[in-house]
């Protein structure tokens, strides 16, 4: 409800009174305007699959309706949630006449909301995961919307997944009462003059829908061939023509009950008869033989059979079944559209399609597979919504959302969604080796991502070679490293280096990097920003707590659980350091491939207590007492904060509540960092 209302204080401000300008006629006996707004979007800020056919298929549509039927086109292309609201407020605000129509057609990605029953669009900027559903756009808000327009007949239609239960519930129309009508014009006039019409059409019902809108191409073919010699194409027949292709079927109907009338498509000039001198009802302009009456479609009579070109249709064919190739059976059509093998051979290229769609679709599942994520098995379904294997990927991804996503989502780029809420960070006075920096007090954080790892050697490699980029270690005079009894500063140590200060091997590429400054950090979120189109950085303090927290829950460390222990946290587990919160056990002296404890949090995030330090976005200083929403921290400082502990700090510095700081170009042999994102 609050998405909606939104949605209608919006437009209310848009709203303005306009003057209408009379339309010129069309032709037909009809004076009125027919308009088409297109919203199309198929690449998106937040990690859902780029849909890569549907501009190209919006703007199939749009030609021939402004070509063939004079329709006022209009594209909205990269459709954010503000461009679609803006646009559809211009046109509830736009004066109509009572001949006038309004399509308003949607190629987006969809969503379906199982609790509520609710249908949503997503637009450009739609969030990949949004537990408000404000990114989205609510199939409810549409119907509202589309109803309040003042133009008499508006069509929507709706090219995305889950479609269908936009009209779930709703009217069915019958065939229109006006194709009755004998005479042309008196059938255009009386087309118009029936009650106002609120329809819609949908590409499917509560399923997914391909990604190659079969939708959108029926409705190309429907405009190109469905308007008969009355040159008018009726809601029915556009609706029949959708409804030849049933995987998945189109949905159809009045999304307002009692809407009876009709929504019309006119071609240029209907009821106006083109020249055809030989009576032949093909028209002068595409009669191949204009002088001559012909039974075929091009206009020119059929010849009697010749023998002699029997004998070539004969031996054409026998050809085209020893090279036994697409290419060949095709030549062969080519060659004798009409021949006497025509059906074999059309036959033999159905087969091979079929053959052709079923390896197309088990690469893909092999693909899948050979991959083994939820992402991948997500691309599969949507590729193939009713593909060979769908029963087998949805068990994939039902077995490995249970494993990846517990509590949060993984997006395509790794990162994990973290819903924002309240906690109480710091520590209570009650916490044992608490320090007098972590005062408990109220915080609220916004939703946003987090790194599911750290940044490992592999991916600040990739870096560093794209940027050309030198850290602050390699500037100056190298890092701190651990030579078993103590921590020294060393010239040449840098992030291709362990905590001993030897190059790491290629194999040890998948531990986090290490010796890394808050500079250097940052520079790598800047160029990972720059790379793709999403903004980057360090997590705040606060949500960096909030995450190890598992989403704020009254927890020590930062895998979920109350007690340290060194088979799930890589931390010094030795006996001289263990606590009544921890168990005594190998201390390993080093870092730890990330992830490979398997010790994740609620959300799914690993090693947010120990392996490495991670740095904030914050500078240090202590906290206010009040209660804080989104805090980033003081303006200035000398020192930025880095949070977690790491593999060789006792299991005191690795509570979620513990705090510590470095200056911002200090690097060492336990530091590295995680990345953040708002959306």
């Amino acid at each position: 409800m609050k998405n909606i209302l939104l949605t209608f204080l919006i437009l209310s401000h848009f709203t303005a009174s306009a003057q209408r300008t009379p339309p010129p006629s069309v032709g037909g006996g009809r004076e009125g305007v027919d308009y088409a707004v297109f919203f199309v979007a198929s690449k998106f800020d937040n990690g859902w699959t780029t849909l890569e056919h549907a501009p190209g298929e919006v703007k199939a549509i749009g030609d021939l309706l402004h070509e063939q039927y004079g329709f006022d086109v209009r594209i909205v292309t990269d459709a954010t949630r503000a461009k679609i609201v803006q646009t559809l407020a211009e046109y509830k605000r736009k004066p109509y006449g009572p001949q006038d129509q309004l399509l308003l057609f949607f190629s987006m990605h969809g969503v379906h909301d199982a609790d509520s029953d609710q249908g949503y669009l997503v637009p450009k900027d739609g969030l990949y995961d949004d537990p408000s559903y404000e990114s989205w756009f609510s199939h409810g808000a549409l119907r509202d919307l589309a109803h309040s327009m003042k133009c008499p007949r508006v069509l929507v239609a709706l090219d995305a997944c889950y479609s269908g239960i936009f009209g779930k519930g709703r009217d069915k129309p019958g065939p229109p009462v006006w194709e009755n009508t004998p005479d042309c014009q008196a059938k255009v006039r009386a087309a118009f003059t029936s009650s106002p019409t609120r329809k819609y059409l949908t590409a499917g019902g509560d399923t997914r829908v391909p990604a190659k809108s079969i939708f959108a191409a029926q409705w190309q073919v429907a405009l190109k061939t469905g308007a008969g010699s009355d040159d008018l194409l009726s809601y029915t027949e556009l609706m029949a023509k959708l409804d030849e292709f049933r995987d998945p079927r189109p949905t159809w109907g009045n999304f307002v009950p009692g809407t009876d009338g009709d929504f019309v498509f006119v071609r240029k000039n209907p009821c106006v008869a083109l020249p055809d001198r030989d009576g032949d009802n093909v028209p002068d302009a595409t009669d191949k033989c204009p002088d001559e009456w012909g039974s075929q479609t091009n206009g020119c009579p059929i010849t009697p059979d010749n023998p002699s070109d029997l004998a070539a249709d004969l031996a054409a064919w026998k050809e085209a079944k020893r090279l036994h190739t697409e290419t060949a059976y095709r030549g062969y059509l080519r060659q004798y559209p009409n021949g006497e093998f025509k059906e074999q051979a059309n036959a033999v290229l159905r087969d091979r399609e079929a053959a052709a769609a079923r390896q197309r679709d088990d690469t893909a599942w092999d693909l899948a597979q050979e991959k083994n994520t939820l992402d991948a098995y997500k691309k599969y379904l949507a590729d193939y919504p009713n593909g060979l294997h769908k029963s087998e990927a949805d068990k994939k991804i039902s077995a490995l959302s249970t494993v990846e996503n517990s509590g949060g989502t993984v997006m395509p780029d790794g990162m994990v969604f973290v819903k924002g809420g309240k906690f109480l960070m710091g520590s209570p006075d009650s916490e044992a080796d608490r320090s007098t920096d972590e005062t408990q007090h109220s915080v609220t954080v916004s939703s946003f991502y987090m790194g599911k790892y750290e940044i490992t050697v592999a991916e600040f490699k990739v870096f560093a070679a794209a940027a050309g980029y030198q850290t602050d270690a390699e500037k100056g005079d190298g890092s701190y490293i651990w030579n078993g009894t103590e921590w020294k500063k060393t010239a040449g140590i840098n992030w291709r280096h362990d905590v001993a200060g030897n190059v790491r091997p290629e194999k040890d590429y998948n531990h986090p990097v290490i010796h890394i400054s808050w500079n250097d950090a940052t520079a790598y979120c800047e160029w990972l920003s720059k790379k793709s189109d999403k903004k980057y950085r360090l997590p705040t303090e606060a949500e960096w707590e909030y995450a190890a927290r598992g989403g704020g829950k009254t927890v020590l460390f930062g895998n979920g659980k109350n007690i340290a222990d060194p088979k799930e946290i890589n931390f010094d587990g030795s006996v001289t350091y263990k606590k009544s919160y921890s168990v005594a056990g190998e201390y390993r002296q080093k870092t730890v491939p990330v992830g490979s404890l398997h010790s994740p949090n609620a959300l799914g995030l690993h090693d947010m207590s120990g392996n490495v330090w991670e740095w904030c976005s914050d500078w240090y200083a202590d906290y206010p007492t009040d209660a804080q929403t989104d805090p980033k921290g003081p303006g200035t400082g000398s020192d930025r904060v880095i949070r977690g502990g790491s593999w060789g700090d006792g299991p005191q510095y690795c509570r979620a509540a513990y705090r510590y700081f470095y200056a911002p170009g200090n690097r060492s042999y336990n530091v590295g960092f995680r990345l953040a994102r708002t959306n």
